[in-house]
């Protein structure tokens, strides 16, 4: 009978009747309840693609595809079967798990995330998606040294974002904790592991986008590299296209960004090289 008036509540009402006996529920339960939990389909139309979700952030990632549409179709365009494509900030994996599985052959990725707590999320998503053989997550810091750094966390629940590298302030309330992360120039985790060079690289890391392009100056003279799409910070606009621009790679769109406040904080800039080759259909 509890059971089926549970059943019989609305969302509002099961809500509050869950907040209201949540300190009786036994421990046990807690670990019943996670262990239980259903992966949700990401919001792309072309491929069951499932995800992990424990968190708000998590619940967030799942509009991914409705958040950046103009990501998916140079993900579309570009990306041609069994090319190398460097998700740099991949966070949980959407946009990896998108060049992955996308209609007509997807990539072979690498999706960088620095990130604890998000770091799990990712794995245990391309474990969903059976995609283990193609992604490969890599639990670094990419900036323009290579060495053992911190990465302030300002939300320790996976799926956040707007961490910051080094001994700077994350947006918010400050640092929840600052995790110790290794960081690597580009060019040279290539070089020490033995990665394929990238056709295509998503940059998006909260500000740090120049010291990463700092520490890939062979990476991106690289005539492989045939295009890459930045999230960059309006401060850093000018410094980042001079840089892409000396490497050979030319600003072909941009798309800004408004904040809830009104302001162009930041803008997506897709920078392709001359002569790179046909786009994928």
């Amino acid at each position: 009978a509890l059971v089926e008036g549970f059943h019989g509540l609305g969302e509002v009402d099961r809500r509050n009747f869950l907040r209201a006996t949540f300190n009786a529920f036994p421990p046990l339960s807690f670990i019943e309840l996670h262990a239980a939990t259903k992966p949700r389909k990401l919001d792309y139309a072309e491929a069951d693609i499932y995800m992990r979700v424990m968190t708000e952030h998590e619940e967030y990632r799942l509009r991914s595809c409705k958040k950046e549409p103009f990501t998916i179709d140079w993900i579309h365009r570009s990306i041609r079967e069994g090319d190398v494509f460097y998700d740099i900030g991949a966070n949980v994996g959407a946009y990896s798990l998108v060049a992955a599985k996308k209609p007509g052959g997807g990539a072979r990725v690498f999706a960088f995330e620095p990130s604890y707590p998000t770091l799990a999320t990712l794995c245990s998503n391309v474990i969903l998606n059976d995609v283990a053989a193609v992604v490969t997550p890599l639990p670094i810091a990419l900036s323009d040294t290579t060495g053992m750094g911190v990465f302030g966390l300002r939300d320790l629940e996976p799926g956040a974002a707007r961490h910051v590298l080094g001994g700077g302030s994350p947006e918010g309330d400050g640092a929840r904790y600052w995790q110790p992360v290794l960081t690597y120039r580009l060019d040279d985790v290539i070089y020490m592991c033995g990665l394929p060079m990238p056709n295509h690289i998503k940059l998006d890391v909260d500000g740090e986008e120049l010291a990463v392009l700092e520490g890939a100056a062979r990476t991106l003279a690289s005539p492989g590299l045939r295009s890459m799409l930045v999230e960059v910070a309006t401060p850093l606009s000018g410094a980042v296209t001079d840089m892409l621009v000396r490497h050979g790679l030319r600003l072909e769109s941009k798309v800004a960004w408004k904040t809830r406040a009104g302001e162009y904080a930041v803008w997506y800039g897709l920078f392709v090289r001359e002569g790179g080759g046909e786009t994928a259909r």
